[in-house]
């Protein structure tokens, strides 16, 4: 009960997604995220051509910083960094 709500007390609101390491490693994602990659699995159209491409955007994002937490590092600078580094928009993701 303690995850979830920590979801709804976050500056992202219903949005956030966080590491946890005990009592085992796990990424939490908010179900809004989860909705939105799900949503990417099936998509048929574009993503430039969705309607919702900033959620799927900031939800991909969101998977990225998160997994570079996944590997030890703490780091939120590091992880909006490392987590960017693929976007050839060079990130400039609001956090």
């Amino acid at each position: 009960m303690a995850r979830a709500r920590r979801f709804h007390t976050s500056t992202l609101g219903p949005w956030a997604a966080f590491t946890s390491f005990s009592p085992y490693l796990a990424v939490e994602l908010s179900p809004e995220i989860c909705i939105e990659l799900s949503r990417l699995v099936n998509l048929r159209t574009p993503v430039w051509e969705d309607e919702s491409r900033d959620a799927l955007a900031w939800s991909v994002a969101t998977l990225a910083h998160e997994s570079v937490h996944v590997t030890g590092n703490l780091s939120e600078a590091m992880a909006d960094c490392l987590g960017d580094a693929d976007d050839p928009d060079g990130g400039g993701r609001a956090r």
